[in-house]
């Protein structure tokens, strides 16, 4: 046993009151030395340790090959017409993948290293492999700085391969890499969110700490001797972030052999098959057909990251999948029908994250098809209609006398809707947009937002499905409307003349259409003649005496200020006029000029084409308010209110509707004069503001005597509905006629028993 009397000087240490100092530099070394030994000794059982008890479990964590669930996106089901034209359909095309490491514009930079470590190895000999620490480190990042050189050299290639300039393919790889990042970041930023408040709940639960002497000496020592605390948990990796992004759409089978073929001069990137959109109509029923778009944020926030388990199919049914979903009409309505049965792929992973091989569990089921009521030929007939007008009113102030110039047409539309089963033949809307545009977009669907941002930002509103969504006043075609409130009141006479001196009380003022262009008045008038010459003052008179609730009650029977229960889920209910709205919106009761004012279709009173089709509908069919509807598979025996009309009604409105088309004096005879089908139909002009031109209606139906198609044309700042809206919906009937239209049979519906 040493004499630690010799190692240390106790004397001088006393004496220069210091701690006692190592005096002997040979027993200083030896102690150091055993000291290095037994930490030598320590470390080394403790790697012996390891090795013999977890090494197998080190080994197979470093050499775990994981599986992963890959979605294949199903081909979408098509849209087709009445007759099976396809509006909507998926062409499989060949498209240019890139691993998103490989993507990104700043490559990962452990990822980096990684990958140079790797490239070091395969090229290093025995030669290569005694170089000094220093070396190898300038050699490493030498190989990283040779990578990113190749990096952007290849994406150089790829955009001329593509013929993609490379602004454009940098804006792609952005686009991808920021919103998989902020996907990454709001993943993340969640789940270190809840660590937080599950810390702050336990730290809770422990209770105030006690700040005397004695608590906080026994609350270091339970520290001491306790276990630590959880670590945060460790960053989610997105499946994104270890996928392959499309970027680019139909590269030529030159350019696909060639990125094939030379896998080490394109590294990440794929030659991938997938199913894109196409519309192979065009903008023909664009607003009913709809457009895809990247799938809602919602679907961002998803915590879908790179598991080491291969989920069950049910889980994956359940998985949102990264590709363009519909955003409006029927892509939209019909989302789940459409979209099909995903496939799935497992991935086998290396722990890098390489892979290494691909096995298909589950082939994609295509989604199924939807068929419409719309008839192409009419549909495109009827949107060409529209189109001429636009076209004429941009072109030139100067028209015919048939046709004179009114101004600018903002836009319309044209619906025609079967009298019985509600079917809509033709919805046709102007300006459209062309749905292709929002799919390739210039490269692939997450390119789409800005084809949606210019056409949100067109003056022309294309994007506005003016069919369903224009409220529009409806003027003089919802006199027949008031003509019903004022034929069911048991005081009137429908027979009884009253003399129109084409103005109500004062000639500026509560005028009919006749006296402000020509100055006089329409003299003495029944209820029909008054519907088939349009006059004002009749109904100005008689509602005001009805007063508001017969037209307010009525008007909600035929459903006005209500959703028809079209097929899609977007359309505007228009505002029908009471008087509680007008105390509740105007701070003032309801007067009598406010009755006047609904009764020719004005005032706070809207309405939409396709509300005006039903109001049509209901009175060609027996006071039917039919259901519309646009998909051809859908049940036709669907319960169809009816309005309880007596027949005197019926026969009188029907009468005044029929002679507006064929007396002399009616509005719209000159229009629809020599057609050769009997038409029954209503003209509205609706006023505007002052310095604006009015709106333009024509609602019917045909044959008058046995209606089979109700039609309606609204048109937005156009002019007279006599002078402009009759004349578009005579060529629409010729067309109809010409298509065998009123030539057909009667069909019968289980709704109608027809």
């Amino acid at each position: 046993m040493p004499r630690f009397d010799r190692l240390f000087d106790w004397h001088g240490a006393v004496t220069a009151r210091s701690v006692p100092v190592l005096t002997e530099p040979r027993l200083r070394i030896r102690g150091l030395g055993a000291m290095i030994v037994l930490l030598m000794i320590a470390v080394f059982g403790r790697c012996l340790f390891l090795e013999i008890f977890e090494g197998d479990d080190f080994r197979a964590v470093a050499t775990r090959v994981r599986s992963e669930v890959a979605h294949q996106a199903a081909p979408r089901g098509r849209i087709l017409s009445r007759a099976g034209t396809p509006l909507a359909e998926d062409d499989v095309v060949l498209a240019v993948a890139v691993d998103y490491r490989y993507l990104r514009h700043t490559p990962d930079e452990r990822w980096l290293r990684r990958l140079a470590r790797r490239r070091l190895r395969e090229r290093s000999s025995a030669a290569t492999a005694a170089i000094s620490r220093r070396s190898a480190s300038r050699t490493l990042a030498a190989e990283v700085n040779r990578l990113r050189v190749e990096h952007a050299e290849m994406h150089r290639r790829l955009a001329e391969l593509c013929q993609v300039a490379p602004e454009e393919w940098l804006a792609r790889r952005t686009r991808i890499e920021d919103r998989i990042t902020r996907m990454a970041e709001r993943v993340n930023r969640q789940r270190q969110r809840r660590y937080a408040d599950q810390r702050a709940a336990r730290d809770v639960d422990r209770g105030p700490a006690d700040s005397s002497w004695g608590g906080v000496l026994v609350d270091a020592v339970v520290r001491m001797f306790a276990p630590p605390d959880e670590l945060p948990p460790p960053r989610i990796v997105l499946r994104e972030e270890v996928t392959s992004h499309v970027i680019a759409l139909a590269p030529s089978p030159a350019v696909a052999e060639r990125i094939e073929q030379h896998p080490a001069q394109f590294p990440g990137v794929e030659i991938e098959r997938v199913p894109v959109r196409n519309y192979p109509r065009g903008d023909v029923a664009a607003h009913i057909v709809g457009y895809l778009g990247p799938a809602s944020a919602a679907a961002d926030s998803r915590e879908d990251f790179v598991s080491d388990e291969v989920v069950s199919d049910e889980t994956a049914d359940q998985a949102v999948l990264d590709a363009p979903v519909g955003v409006t009409g029927i892509e939209h309505a019909h989302e789940a029908r459409l979209r099909g049965r995903p496939g799935l792929e497992v991935h086998r992973r290396d722990a890098a994250g390489d892979l290494l091989s691909k096995r298909a569990t589950r082939a994609p089921v295509p989604g199924s098809d939807v068929r419409l009521t719309i008839d192409v030929a009419l549909q495109s007939f009827a949107e060409q209609l529209l189109d001429d007008v636009q076209a004429r009113r941009r072109s030139s102030r100067i028209h015919s006398p048939s046709e004179p110039a009114v101004g600018n047409f903002g836009g319309g539309s044209i619906l025609v809707m079967d009298v019985a089963s509600g079917e809509l033949a033709a919805c046709a809307s102007a300006p459209r947009f062309d749905p292709n545009d929002f799919v390739r977009g210039g490269a692939f669907w997450f390119t789409a937002g800005e084809p949606r941002r210019r056409a949100l930002s067109d003056p022309n509103r294309v994007l506005f499905h003016r069919a369903l969504d224009m409220a529009l006043p409806p003027g003089s075609v919802f006199k027949p409307l008031v003509a019903v409130a004022l034929l069911e009141s048991d005081d009137f006479d429908p027979e009884a003349p009253l003399v129109c001196r084409g103005y109500l009380r004062q000639p500026n003022a509560q005028r009919c259409y006749l006296f402000r262009r020509y100055g006089v008045g329409h003299g003495p008038l029944t209820l029909a003649d008054a519907l088939a010459q349009s006059c004002n003052v009749y109904f100005y008179h008689h509602a005001s005496r009805l007063g508001p609730q017969p037209l307010v009650g009525w008007a909600a029977r035929f459903g006005f200020g209500q959703r028809s229960g079209l097929d899609l889920p977007s359309e505007a209910t228009g505002n029908l006029a009471t008087p509680r709205a007008v105390r509740e919106q105007r701070g003032r009761p309801w007067r009598t000029s406010d009755t006047e004012a609904m009764a020719i279709g004005q005032g706070t009173m809207t309405a939409t084409p396709l509300q005006i089709a039903r109001m049509m509908a209901a009175l060609a069919d027996e006071g039917r308010l039919v259901r519309p509807r646009l998909l051809a598979d859908s049940a036709s025996n669907i319960s169809t209110p009816t309005v309880a009309l007596r027949p005197r009604t019926l026969a009188v409105v029907r009468e005044g509707l029929r002679r507006a088309v064929a007396d002399r004096a009616g509005t719209a005879e000159r229009a629809f004069r020599g057609l050769g089908v009997e038409v029954a139909g209503k003209t509205g002009t609706a006023e505007v503001a002052v310095g604006e031109q009015d709106h333009a209606w024509f609602a019917g139906y045909a044959p008058a005597e046995s209606p089979r198609y109700v039609f309606v044309v609204a048109l937005e700042h156009a002019g007279g509905g006599g002078d402009v809206a009759a004349p578009l919906a005579r060529r629409l009937v010729a067309a109809m006629n010409r298509l065998g239209y009123f030539d057909r049979e009667p069909r019968v519906t289980a709704a109608s028993g027809r």
